[in-house]
């Protein structure tokens, strides 16, 4: 976020040619308890972005809400969910599959990956599990009908 809000010349032309939502943790009362993927509920709010409640998961619900509001006055281009995993190393995506184009959903992790040495791309996975379904990759994938919706994952033990 620094970058991005920097003055150099490609922060400038960033926020120029694009329009930057971000939103923050979705669970920090679940990470104040130790859980970092529970919210203070139990919930898994990792799970939680195709069947929402507004009662269960207010944060997943309002930013899933706004999204689409925002979506419909002007269309999400890219959406990006950050994530810390606890077994493998670096930084790396999960994506979808995009049928028409089967590797445009790979463009831009395989242009990650030449940009920094800690990106790797074998890591990245472009598979829809069904286990997979209730994550933000995946529902909002199907509601936005955006294919390029990832989780970037970088590792909580660094490189």
């Amino acid at each position: 976020m620094e970058r991005l809000l920097s003055n150099t010349y490609e922060a400038q032309l960033l926020r120029r040619k694009y329009i930057f939502n971000i939103f923050p943790m979705v669970n920090p009362d679940g990470v104040v308890l130790g859980k970092y993927r529970l919210s203070y509920s139990g919930n898994d709010l990792n799970r939680k972005w195709r069947e929402t409640s507004a009662r269960l998961h207010p944060e997943v619900y309002s930013i899933k809400q706004l999204v689409r509001n925002i979506h419909r006055i002007n269309p999400v281009r890219l959406m990006i969910d950050l994530h810390g995993h606890s077994r493998k190393k670096g930084v790396f995506f999960y994506g979808n599959t995009y049928r028409k184009q089967p590797h445009s959903c790979q463009e831009l992790p395989y242009l990650l990956a030449n940009l920094s040495s800690s990106f790797c791309y074998r890591s990245c996975s472009f598979l829809r599990q069904r286990s997979k379904e209730g994550t933000q990759r995946i529902a909002m994938s199907d509601i936005l009908k955006l294919p390029f919706v990832y989780t970037m994952e970088t590792s909580f033990c660094g490189n």
